[in-house]
């Protein structure tokens, strides 16, 4: 007869049932009974560690202390990780191939787990996909993730994960799974690459995610906050189709103020872009869509080049660009030989910062085509607008409470040609017919001339202190 059990961890019970089983299977089972307790005892660690991990040349029977007795595999080197730590742990891990879906589970304490793969987002370190869960403080840096069915990294239930460095790219769009997947966590996700996925990343139940810098297109959405969620957003973000999705109580919003690094350059192209690719290089899977989206990709504080290439062809929209500022400057530059990058109007406002436009035809009849306010320097080169409009008060170019610059531009069949109000404008070698004042220069703004001029039905018009020279 077998020795009964406790319901929970099921111990061995003596059967008293049998006198001789009792007296004469005490000491087995009280033996048997210790080393459960022992086993069940939460390890702890004793002193900090570092473990290794190679691929090609380590064996799971190694004790994974050095780099000559490396473990084989990644799981291997969490799985003698104790559950308590006291002391931070290390998993360095040598570069190649490791087909597993690695699980991080129990690991808490007061210091942390640190996996290390490569310093930068590379191909050299691959495994499937990595599961925290019910974790303290775990970082990992590194490492591709090539699952197409799993999320590339998921943490559930963990008090701080920072991931860094990693690039998951693999496409997971079919699956509906997740370049970096939070639930019921705080994230710190930096630096990574993140493309071809169903949420870039996905901020769940509760969770708290600072998304700073990170890359990637083709994504269906680039971030979404859900169930109560929030998102921080620091710098550039994984483009998606979809570039934020909000719902059920979950937030986006800027992680303090985001400022560019380094000089930046975007690309747009009406036919063969895609607003969920990167916009970092020109052509097919490159370059965006709209220069919409190329502009909300620019930080809000730009202290260094900015350079948005827009491709020839039509783009229905609005240009408009708004609140940055900065040491910078911003270049929106479409063509400046051929009037063939056509858009329906572009409107700058609220920028202390240098800014240009050069080579594009506006096209709106109802609104200004180009409309400057609150902006300390904007240049303006060949820019055309010349449809007739079909509301009243329309102007070529406006400029309210600015600083602008106006060269080789063609400015017709508008009530305006330039309208400056409470502004400084300087009007070099424009052209244009059939506008009903040419240059006009009312409240306390000044207008002044280089070379050819705008033409119209009242060349120049000032009023209310506006002067022309």
């Amino acid at each position: 007869m077998s020795n009964p059990k406790t319901p929970n961890l099921g111990l061995d019970l003596i059967d008293r049932t049998s006198p001789t089983t009792t007296y004469l299977n005490l000491d087995t089972n009280l033996d048997q009974n210790w080393l459960k307790i022992d086993a069940g005892v939460l390890m702890k660690s004793t002193f900090e560690v570092t473990l290794y991990v190679d691929a090609v040349n380590g064996s799971d029977t190694n004790d994974g202390l050095s780099a000559a007795t490396a473990l084989k595999t990644v799981q291997a080197a969490v799985d003698k990780v104790p559950n308590w730590l006291e002391h931070k742990y290390t998993i360095n891990v040598a570069p190649g191939t490791y087909n597993e879906d690695v699980l991080v589970a129990g690991k808490e304490g007061d210091n942390f787990l640190d996996i290390v793969g490569d310093s930068v987002a590379s191909t050299s370190r691959t495994v499937n996909s990595i599961l925290i869960r019910n974790c303290g403080s775990v970082v990992v840096t590194g490492f591709n993730l090539v699952s197409t069915t799993k999320h590339g990294i998921e943490v559930l239930r963990t008090r701080y994960a920072q991931l860094q460095y990693n690039r998951i790219v693999a496409d997971g769009i079919a699956s509906v799974v997740f370049g970096i997947h939070a639930h019921s966590s705080y994230c710190l996700a930096n630096n990574n690459e993140i493309s071809n996925r169903y949420h870039g990343i996905l901020s769940n139940h509760g969770s708290r995610v600072t998304s700073n810098t990170n890359t990637g297109r083709g994504n269906t959405f680039g971030l979404n906050a859900t169930y109560a969620s929030s998102i921080g957003k620091i710098g550039i973000q994984p483009a998606g189709n979809t570039m934020e999705l909000m719902s059920a109580g979950g937030i986006i919003s800027q992680a303090g103020i985001a400022a560019t690094t380094a000089n930046m350059t975007l690309y747009v192209d009406a036919a063969n872009g895609d607003d969920a690719n990167d916009g970092l290089a020109a052509g097919a899977g490159r370059a965006l869509k709209t220069i919409a989206a190329a502009i909300a990709r620019v930080p809000q504080v730009v202290n260094h080049t900015v350079t948005i290439n827009v491709a020839s062809g039509t783009y229905s929209e609005t240009v408009s660009i708004t609140g940055i500022s900065g040491r910078g400057k911003i270049q929106l530059i479409g063509n400046t030989v051929a009037y063939d990058v056509i858009v329906t109007a572009i409107n700058i406002a609220s920028c202390s910062l240098y800014i240009t436009a050069q080579g594009f035809k506006c096209t709106s009849t109802i609104n200004h085509n180009v409309n400057i306010s609150f902006c300390n320097a904007v240049y303006l080169s060949r820019i055309q607008g010349i449809d007739a409009q079909t509301s009243a008060g329309v102007a070529g170019i406006y400029a309210d409470y600015s600083t602008i610059h106006v060269y080789s531009s063609e400015l017709s069949n508008k009530d305006y040609g330039i309208l400056a109000l409470r502004s400084t404008v300087y009007s070099q070698s424009n052209a244009g017919t059939g506008n009903a004042q040419g240059l006009s220069s009312q409240n306390g703004a000044t207008i002044a001339k280089g070379g050819t001029q705008p033409a119209g039905t009242t060349a120049e018009y000032v009023a209310n202190g506006g002067a022309i020279r």
